[in-house]
């Protein structure tokens, strides 16, 4: 088993990670999409002070991070380190739609934009739990849930960063898989775009429809919850995952090792209430992507936030306590051969190492923000607990 050892300096700290490439025969892989994106850095300037008001309620001294806690009716909601965080996740309710999300006219026309400018095909069987709202019912935080196609998701949240112009290989690629109606559909979709919003990309549009960051009310977006964990080792160590660039187009580079989106199955909701749903989807991701089980590692749920460059999409942020070592995780992620996965290699880094880190400004030239966002909350968790 071969791990090799990667550094990277951020002023006078050098952070030593510990690198495992895992030689997976990625399935399904996709091509570079052509699409013409923004600027990743686009959040931080469109939301400074809503990011500010969450460096706040997480307390000083962290990295910015393009993310918020969501609220419920006057409420922060989402801070589940410490006692009375976890009581808040354990009695939150949820109830279930049965009503189809009709995006507002103007989004109809960017959604359908963002399928062709990034020819977006996904299996029509993919249906995810997608957040339709968040209110207080008998004085306790409840969700709505209803069901929504992965396309729709995608194309609505994921899509903030295109940009409302096109390429001529995009253009292209539009015909070669849509025909020649495509193409001129893409084409006239981007002016009328144009005219209504401005050479902008899709987050600025939603910005001034909406006024700024947009409610899960607003029908403007499919809001699929789900779920980014940190994974601990017996021996010390905080574990990361590179996510393959042919796996993934959004969240790219070292970030969590295990994340993805819940599965709407309403019996399966129901049944389990919506902390035991939540524990449950997070078991099922990181058993396909990783390959641990439930008997493991044990599982914190730390927070749930707001991911701004996605629309404000909802994020489970959990922490996985792996009962073994770095090297017997090691093995148990290279026996893992699950279609899921997309990550090509392991990072570890001490967990007294990562917790400095995450202190540091210029955090986000080594991590990506969604495992920052992580490392926040479990470093809080683990100030709570007197470690």
């Amino acid at each position: 088993m071969k791990t090799i050892q990667k550094n990277f300096r951020i002023g006078r700290e050098i952070y030593s990670f510990r690198v495992h490439a895992l030689n997976h025969a990625f399935r399904d892989s996709h091509p570079p999409i052509p699409a013409v994106l923004g600027d990743p850095q686009e959040p931080l300037q469109m939301y400074p002070q809503e990011i500010a008001g969450f460096g706040q309620a997480v307390g000083p001294g962290y990295v910015s991070v393009p993310f918020v806690f969501p609220q419920v009716g006057n409420q922060r909601y989402g801070d589940f380190v410490g006692i009375a965080g976890q009581r808040e996740f354990a009695h939150t309710r949820v109830t279930i739609s049965d009503e189809p999300l009709r995006l507002v006219r103007p989004m109809q026309d960017v959604r359908r934009f963002a399928e062709l400018a990034q020819l977006l095909r996904f299996p029509k069987s993919d249906h995810c739990a997608c957040v339709r709202g968040l209110h207080l019912v008998d004085g306790q935080p409840t969700f709505i849930l209803g069901s929504g196609p992965y396309e729709e998701v995608f194309a609505t949240m994921n899509s903030q960063g295109l940009r409302f112009e096109l390429s001529e290989r995009q253009k292209d690629a539009a015909e070669l898989i849509a025909g020649k109606r495509g193409r001129k559909e893409l084409e006239s979709l981007a002016l009328d775009l144009q005219k209504r919003y401005g050479t902008v990309t899709v987050r600025q549009a939603v910005h001034k429809h909406c006024g700024g960051l947009p409610g899960f009310g607003d029908a403007v977006a499919s809001y699929l919850i789900g779920m980014a964990a940190i994974i601990t080792t017996s021996d010390g160590y905080v574990v990361f995952g590179r996510r393959a660039r042919q796996r993934v187009s959004v969240n790219t580079g070292i970030n969590l090792a295990t994340s993805g989106g819940f599965i709407f199955d309403r019996e399966h909701i129901e049944g389990l209430g919506f902390a035991r749903f939540v524990v449950d989807e997070i078991h099922r991701e990181m058993h396909e992507e990783v390959g641990l089980l439930g008997s493991d590692c044990a599982v914190t749920v730390l927070a749930l936030l707001r991911e701004i460059a996605r629309a404000g999409s909802p994020e489970i942020l959990a922490l996985i306590e792996f009962f073994g070592t770095l090297r017997d995780f090691l093995k148990v992620v290279e026996s893992n051969h699950h279609p899921e996965q997309d990550v090509d290699a392991i990072f570890a880094l001490p967990l007294r190492h990562a917790r400095q880190l995450v202190h540091d400004p210029k955090a986000g030239k080594v991590l990506q923000p969604k495992a920052l966002a992580a490392l926040i909350m479990l470093d809080r968790h683990l100030r709570a607990n007197g470690s």
